[in-house]
């Protein structure tokens, strides 16, 4: 019960003069106590080893059974060997003294299984102990023997001691089993062994004590005195408010086992059960007693002794039936002094004797009751110490269930029941005592009652625990243990509210008025009970002791009249408004106000009611209360709510230990947990705490992120906490771990910025407080300094403030430098990468500030970061020592670039990248910029433009991270022990190989849209995986970097030797990255982006950039910039600035229409790049390539754009003189500004109509802004006129568009669309209400539309024919256009067909059959319904045939009229179709989910489930025909997946016969058909056989038309015995057979009687096909489970 007694004193801070105000006589305090019985206790080797042997038990309870209950087995039997002695041999012993004796074989039977079970058990300790007593019991045999051989050889008799066993204690504060000497057993039991029965040595109440060195014991006697958990809980009560056990006598319950006692006699006991002979035999005892006194006519009983030598048959039978008895004893100090009685009887005579009583323990005593309620404290259980005059309370059980009166239900009368002598004395008319007051007001009420319930429920835990130990092998059971110690303990959950109130408002009124009196604070506490104690010194009058002759003789011995008043109230029934009304003293009207007031009040029934009161509840149950009236937010320090979480924690620890159900979270708790949950972890950060600060986080579920954006965030607190570094770590990891914003800003200031602001005050003003401070000023404790600053950026935490950062970093000494190495080089770049770049370029090449002297050739000049330093080491690494001569570097594939690259660091972690000689420098920059603006944040490294004496280069930042070509090279080399392997990954299952590198897997969504979307729009000419680089993000993210993108904004197309060549080629294409979601936030930016602002923002840039650049470029002589290679400058050819305006348009327009619903990426690539798209897909698709084998085929053929062609294309000048251009200002930003302008002049100049659009005459219209013009015209807003004039100025131009857009054009018809517009581009065509429109044809044969994706033609009255071929089509919408008649689409990716309000008598067949001929394999969605129901009889068929196995998704909403439905559907989940007037359905649909609306019967859904088996030919089987029957019929139970059906060659698919009422006739669809082919011996010869199964084929195909049955599995089973063999002829005759028919299977079944084997071989096959040909079910477990 104290494993925590320690934490607890130092959780609430000890008193320091504690120690000084105990007794003088001892120190009476709970360790004492548990250290004076210890000493009771024998230590054995048993004891011992049965206190490690049940840790050990604990731990391996839910480990390997057998071992367990081994072992539990032999704990439950393990004993001292004085114990083990089998007494019924002791005789013979005693006769022949030997160690072979059976009075040993019950310790030998212990030593071997101990010996036996040694080698299982794996801790030392344990095992140490058990062959200890191994070793004790062998000795304790061979002393015993030594001893009998030495009394006989001397001539003594051998003493009946020698076989005197031990008793067993338990200690409640311990649990374990020790041993103890029989003689000190009986001393504490009270129990005379001699006379057979307990001693009474105490004067006073029912029970039997006896004190022993200052100790109490009081026995329980079956009398039910004891109450152990209540004793306890005030004991608690006391020890948490006032932090002493100097007021309370502290118990300890003690269990004795195995102690020969002679039980006594109880009322209604069966003195002739066999059970109670014992029992019997005390009765025969007193009886024998009462004979003889009676015959010597005794005024009382012979002794015990004397009756034993008057009969000692009697004592001989007694001593064989003595039991070894469970006795209970309660031990607590002995108190040196007087009871109160005592001593309120002498202060009649001494009346000064009462101003001695301590006033710290009176006003203790007096404020605990009035919260605990106690109905006993009679002045018998107080008692006043001696010298100190402390009131101290013993037996303290009755409290905590009553209410502050009791309502006579029957009488309408109202009494008390608290009753307390202190209440009548006149010391409640003092002041509250001054320690008293402070412990009241520096305890949270909250935290006191959670902490003292707590305990208390422990206390009671952990005493069950020892109870269980104690009936182990008993007689007594736990629950009469349980009963008899009143352990189910129960309180009035309203007591605990009201008890609550009252604690409340005691602190409130104390701390109100400091003179406050204990009586004044008992009006206002207990309203009712100081109205009545007042009145009771009225109620009986003072004269009375005087008057010997009116005291009544039960107060006899009473001469105060303090303890006369309290014996009377005890004693009688006193109502209470009767006592108020004639003795209180009140007016009358005050009187009268006191009982309307209690007329009001609502009081409950306290134990004594318990049967009768629903809100009794255990300490569990009163924890749980505790928790929701708990308002935390009512309290005024952190330290208060820390120490309510930490109990809390501690609690609910001990809870699952115990295997009891925790509290749930946050339901359990009052609901300001849930509102202050935020300032409650800033509570807990300030106070220090780790373990209870996580905790809280995990278990209440805060959101660390739901923070006002003007709060504090708890990183912020914890860095303002002035704690110490260690300690603020630590606090970091927790809230980072439990996913807090490390982001997150307080007033601007982020995490990283204020840990830089706090440590730049640390370093400008230390503040030594102690020598540990002084030791870090002096630098040796500078890695703690920055531990948090370093921890921070290993989180990726932040900084905006650039200049603060750089004052700290470039104020540290090296060995802060050093420690901050592996943060800079590999962490700081992740989320600050503008920041690691300036602090790299400025430790790498800093700022030239003209201060130094230096030679021309060591200045860096940038375009726009100023002169810089180079060192001549960094100055060596770039140029070999001879001028102009450069390293030359290999890039990942091994090739010798143009261009060099070098790594320059300055070892602290700072890295740099510069290239020599970069081709194209400034369009590198321009993409740098592009993406970062975009998007937000960057997805290349920051560069600069630089000449180093004279040379260009560019200088780059470094990326701590890997090339993907290096991840995907190492892939080749697979190892399965270097990837990951979980279920999140599906391509990751154990020992096979991944698809991609495992870093792939764990790429941020956000960034790899934002590579993915970024290289869609730039149009990259040449870039492999080589050209990107992947680094870890977070701990288990990545992020990948696009570097070296000289060459983009390429056209991705180009027409060479009159065929298609894709110009660009990015290896990024290939990752199937591509047919994930686009992330959201990307999606958001986009929509929310101002195109034309981000335009003009990108291009001012880099016109500034340009010109810089250009300046630079002048400072070297004409004739050397005409030697370099470099392209200087950031160059724009004419046109492609309008490309990419057009796609980012189009990119927005794409986000915009899609809504709330996902795109992938891939999609964005088939309607931004159609034919990039076409060519990467089939690479994307190709499963049997490597990412590695795919970037090398991808290569070829395509155009190969090097900087020259780049520059040539579009009209641009020659490559010679494009840099002399350049030079002069030409084709620079600046061009492609006033190109841009341009084109934003085109949207303005025709405004929003399309009217204005014939002023543009001859002018080139910007595909983008075309598309986007349709997009938002209503064409129904303008005449026929003006629509014929805008499509006859669009025809002159004819336009290659990516989407097209038409609403409510009057014209627009097949050849208006053919003649205007080129569908070489057309990724979708969207025509809504076109009412003059016929279709998309052209006479003789199909148009071409070779990158359609999406066909949308809704509410076309006109259209009558659609014939396309395009094998991109995913989508064909074709909504509401009645008249259509002439249906051909070529594709085989259809994937969605809608064809609503469409279908007519004309067409339905023509288009249903197209659709089962044409897209059996690609169709996923189909749509056939109506808004409206319509009845049709479709060329009187009224039948629909659907053979798709792959749609998902049927919908056939009102679609009123068939009467047949044959639907092979398997894959099909979600079924919308109006059944009602059908007759008859067929079909199968596995994977069914939903039909709506709800069919008539059940099971329709549970039978077009199944899988359909049809066997024909079985009837002709012979041989193993009822082997077959028998495995057909097991796997077709009506809980399997499988409907087993027999039939003949006459098998229907094609024709449905009528049936009258609604049926399933799934056997006429059939996803497997088995034909049996029967060879055996007594037919061989004539081959009756073949001919018999070619009828079976012939009627079958006569019966069926092939398309109904292409969709079927055939299968062909040839059973025949072992001894047939296939001839020449019977070969041949099966080849002729196959070529008829098609069997896609073929089983052979050999079969031999008795052979288990062969019928499993064929399971086998047979399970094989199953399995493959519908993988997605594990039917060979399904078919498995049904056959066993």
């Amino acid at each position: 019960m104290y494993t925590d007694y320690e934490e607890r004193l130092v959780l609430h801070e000890p008193r320091e003069n504690f120690i000084t105000l105990e007794n003088k006589y001892n120190l009476r305090n709970a360790k004492t106590l548990i250290e004076k019985l210890n000493n009771l206790c024998k230590k054995s080797s048993c004891s011992k080893t049965k206190f490690l042997f049940q840790d050990y038990l604990i731990s391996i309870e839910y480990g390997d059974r057998d071992h367990y209950e081994q072992c539990k087995q032999l704990f439950q039997s393990l004993n001292p060997p004085e114990r083990l002695l089998d007494l019924s041999f002791k005789s013979d012993f005693i006769k022949s003294p030997s160690i072979e004796s059976q009075l040993f074989s019950k310790i030998k039977l212990q030593n071997e299984n101990i010996k036996n079970l040694l080698s299982d058990i794996d801790r030392e300790e344990l095992n140490e102990s058990f062959l200890n007593l191994v070793k004790d019991c062998q000795d304790y045999i061979q002393d015993l023997v030594n001893s009998c051989l030495e009394s006989i050889k001397s001539g003594k008799e051998i003493s009946e001691d020698i076989f005197k066993t031990t008793g067993t204690i338990i200690i409640e504060a311990n649990g374990w089993e020790q041993d103890i000497d029989l003689n000190d057993a009986y001393k504490i039991s009270c129990y005379d062994p001699k006379e057979y029965c307990y001693k009474k040595e105490n004067n006073r109440g029912n029970s039997y004590g006896r004190i022993i060195d200052g100790i109490y014991y009081k026995v329980d006697r079956n009398s039910n005195l004891l109450e152990p958990i209540k004793e306890y809980m005030v004991y608690n009560f006391y020890f948490f408010l006032f932090n002493t056990e100097s007021y309370i006598s502290k118990t300890q319950l003690i269990f004795l086992k195995n102690v020969p006692i002679l039980p006594e006699l109880d009322l209604g006991d069966d003195l002739d059960s066999i059970e109670n002979q014992s029992k019997n035999l005390r009765k025969q005892l007193e009886d024998f007693r009462i004979k003889i006194s009676i015959e010597r006519n005794l005024q009382e009983m012979i002794s015990i002794k004397e009756a034993f030598s008057l009969n000692p048959e009697l004592e001989s039978k007694m001593l064989k039936s003595l039991n070894e008895t469970l006795v209970m004893v309660q031990a607590s100090f002995v108190i040196q002094g007087q009871s109160l009685e005592d001593f309120l009887n002498e202060a009649v005579d001494n009346p000064s004797l009462l101003g001695k009583l301590d006033r710290e323990s009176f006003s203790a005593h007096v404020i605990a009751s009035f919260l605990l309620y106690p109905t006993d404290y009679k002045p018998d259980n107080l008692f006043v110490e001696k010298d100190t005059y402390r009131i101290v309370g013993i037996d303290n059980n009755a409290a905590l269930d009553s209410d502050e009166l009791r309502k006579n239900l029957n009488k309408n009368a109202w009494y008390v029941d608290i009753k307390n002598i202190l209440y009548t004395l006149p010391l409640m008319d003092e002041p509250i005592h001054p320690y008293i007051r402070t412990r009241i007001l520096k305890r949270d009420p909250y935290c006191l009652m959670y902490d003292w319930l707590i305990q208390s429920y422990c206390g009671e835990i952990e005493l069950m625990y020892s109870i269980e130990n104690a009936t182990s092998n008993t007689s007594k059971t736990e629950d009469e243990i349980l009963k008899s110690l009143s352990m189910e303990t129960k309180i009035p959950g309203r007591f605990l509210r009201k008890m609550l109130d009252r604690l409340l408002l005691i602190q409130n009124e104390v701390e109100k008025d400091e003179n406050i009196t204990l009586w004044q604070l008992f009006e206002k506490i207990n309203y009712f009970l100081s109205k009545f104690y007042k009145s009771l010194e009225d109620f009986i009058p003072s004269n009375i002791l005087d008057d010997e002759k009116s005291r009544n003789d039960k107060y006899s011995h009473i001469r105060s009249k303090y303890i006369y008043q309290f014996f009377v109230l005890f004693h009688d029934s006193i109502e209470y408004t009767e006592c108020i009304r004639d003795h209180s003293k009140l007016d009358s009207k005050t009187v009268e106000e006191v009982i309307e007031k209690l007329k009001e009040t609502k009081f409950y029934y306290g134990q004594f009611r318990i049967d009768n009161n629903k809100e009794v509840i255990d300490l569990y149950q009163c924890i749980n209360v505790c928790l929701l009236m708990t308002d935390i937010g009512s309290f005024k320090e952190d330290f208060y709510v820390k120490s309510i979480i930490d109990l809390v924690r501690h609690s609910f620890g001990s809870f699952k230990r115990w295997g009891l159900n925790v509290p749930p979270f946050p339901h359990s708790f009052h609901s300001s947990w849930k509102t202050h949950q935020y300032q409650i972890v800033k509570s807990l950060i300030r106070t220090s705490s780790l373990d209870t600060l996580e905790f809280f986080i995990v278990h209440f579920d805060v959101d660390l992120n739901d923070v006002n954006s003007l709060e504090e965030s708890a990183f912020h607190v914890a860095l303002n906490s002035n704690l110490p570094i260690s300690i603020v770590r630590d606090q970091i990891l927790i809230l980072e771990e439990n996913k807090a914003n490390i982001q997150v800003k307080n007033k601007g200031v982020t995490v990283l910025d204020l840990a830089i602001k706090n440590r730049l005050i640390e370093m400008k003003n230390p503040k030594p407080k102690n020598e540990w401070d002084k030791i870090k000023i002096i630098g040796l404790a500078s890695e703690n300094d920055n531990s948090v600053i370093k921890l921070l950026i290993l989180c990726g935490c932040i900084a905006e403030n650039h200049n603060q950062f750089f004052e700290y970093y470039f104020s540290l000494n090296y060995s802060d430098k050093r420690y901050l190495k592996g943060v800079i080089e590999d962490n700081l770049y992740c989320n600050n990468q503008r920041l690691a770049w300036e602090i790299a370029l400025s430790t790498i090449f800093p700022i030239n500030d003209n201060k130094i002297q230096l030679k021309e050739e060591t200045i860096l000049k940038t375009a726009t970061l100023g002169n810089r330093i180079v060192n001549s080491n960094h100055y060596d690494q770039i140029f070999q020592k001879g001028k102009y001569k450069v390293k030359k570097d290999k890039d990942d594939n091994g090739n010798v670039d143009k261009s060099t690259t070098c790594l320059l660091e300055d070892g602290f972690g700072n890295k740099l990248l510069v290239k020599v000689y970069p081709e194209l420098p400034g369009t590198e920059i321009a993409i740098q910029y592009f993406n970062s603006k975009l998007f937000e944040t960057s997805c290349n490294p920051f560069l600069e433009y630089a000449l180093l004496n004279d040379h260009p280069i560019l200088i780059a930042q470094n990326i701590p991270g890997t090339t993907l070509a290096a991840l995907i090279k190492e892939l080749e080399n697979y190892d399965p022990d270097d990837y990951i392997f979980t279920e999140q990954y599906k391509d990751l299952s154990a020992g096979l190989k991944p698809s991609k590198p495992k870093e792939l897997f764990l790429i941020e969504p956000f960034n790899i849209s934002q590579i993915l979307i970024g290289a869609i729009l730039i149009n990259e000419g040449a870039s492999d995986f080589s050209n990107f680089l992947v680094y870890k993000s977070g701990d288990v993210q990545y992020r990948i970097v696009s570097a070296d993108s000289n060459i983009a904004f390429t056209p991705s197309i180009s027409i060479m030797d009159g065929q298609i060549k894709i110009g660009v080629r990015n290896d990024i294409f290939l990752l199937d990255h591509m047919f994930e979601f686009v992330d959201n936030k990307i999606i958001e930016q986009i929509v929310t982006r101002n195109i034309d602002d981000f335009m003009v923002d990108w291009l001012t840039h880099l016109e500034m950039y340009h010109e810089s650049s250009i300046d630079l470029l002048k400072s070297i002589k004409k004739k050397e910039f005409e030697q370099i290679n470099t392209r200087i400058g950031i160059p724009f050819a004419p046109g492609q600035i309008g490309d990419v305006y057009s796609k980012l348009l189009r990119l927005k327009n794409l986000f915009i229409g899609i809504g709330d619903n996902r795109i992938t990426h891939f999609e964005v690539f088939q309607n931004l790049e159609p034919y990039m798209a076409i060519k990467y897909k089939h690479y994307l698709m190709n499963e049997s390539q490597t990412l590695y084998q795919k970037s090398i085929i991808s290569r070829e053929p395509r155009v190969d754009f090097s900087s020259t062609m780049l520059l040539d294309f579009k009209n641009a000048p020659k490559s010679d003189r494009f840099m002399e251009i350049l030079y002069n200002g030409g084709y620079g930003p600046k061009q492609a500004t006033e190109e841009y302008y341009t084109i934003r002049d085109q949207y303005i100049k025709f405004g929003k109509s399309i009217k204005d659009f014939t002023i543009l005459h001859n002018e080139i219209i910007n595909e983008g802004i075309l598309e986007q013009l349709l997009n938002t015209t209503d064409f129904s807003t303008i005449t026929p006129q003006e629509e014929k004039e805008f499509f006859k100025s669009l025809k002159s131009k004819r336009p290659k568009l990516y989407s097209l857009n038409i609403i409510n054009s009057s014209i627009i018809d097949s050849s208006i669309l053919k003649s205007t517009f080129k569908f070489s581009n057309l990724s979708k065509i969207n025509l809504v209400n076109c009412k003059s429109f016929d279709g998309i044809f052209n006479t003789f044969k199909s148009i071409k539309l070779p990158v359609l994706s999406r066909l949308i033609l809704q509410d076309c009255p006109k259209l009558t024919t659609i014939k396309i071929k395009s094998n991109q089509l995913i989508e064909l919408n074709i909504t509401n256009c009645s008249q259509l008649n002439s249906f051909s689409v070529g594709s085989s990716n259809l994937q969605r067909i809608i064809l609503k309000d469409t279908l007519t008598n004309q067409n339905y067949k023509n288009i249903i059959d197209f659709i089962n001929s044409k897209f059996k394999d690609s169709l996923l969605y189909l749509d056939i319904g109506f808004s409206s129901i319509r009845n049709f009889d479709f060329n009187q068929q009224k039948d629909l045939v659907l053979i798709l196995p792959n749609l998902e998704i049927l919908k056939a909403s009102n679609l009123v009229g068939i009467e047949y439905f044959i639907l092979f559907l398997t894959h099909c989940k979600v079924l919308e179709i109006n059944l009602s007037s059908s007759k008859q359905l067929i079909g199968q649909m596995i994977y069914l989910e939903t039909i709506t609306p709800q069919p008539p019967s059940n099971d329709i859904l549970l039978n077009l489930k199944k899988i359909q088996i049809s066997l024909i030919g079985l009837d002709e089987v012979e041989v193993g025909k009822p082997f077959f029957e028998d495995f057909f019929n097991k796997i077709s139970t009506p809980t399997s997946i499988f409907n087993v059906t027999k039939h003949n060659g006459n098998i229907t698919y094609s024709q449905i016969l009528p049936k009258s009422e609604f049926a399933i006739h799934s056997k006429n669809c059939s996803q497997f058909v088995i034909f049996f082919l029967d060879l055996f011996d007594t037919q061989w010869e004539d081959y009756n056989c073949f001919t018999k199964f070619n009828s079976l084929i012939s009627n079958f195909k006569s019966n069926n038309s092939k398309e109904y049955y292409q969709h079927i599995q055939f299968i062909l089973i040839i059973s025949k015995t072992i001894y047939s063999e296939y001839d020449d002829k019977s070969i041949r005759k099966l080849e002729d057979i196959k070529k008829k028919f098609i069997f896609h299977h073929q089983v052979d079944l050999f079969l031999e009687l008795a052979k288990k084997e062969t019928y499993e071989m064929f399971y086998d096959d047979l399970f094989n096909i199953f399995q493959t040909t519908l993988d997605e079910h594990n039917i060979k477990t399904e078919i498995r489970n049904n056959e066993k």
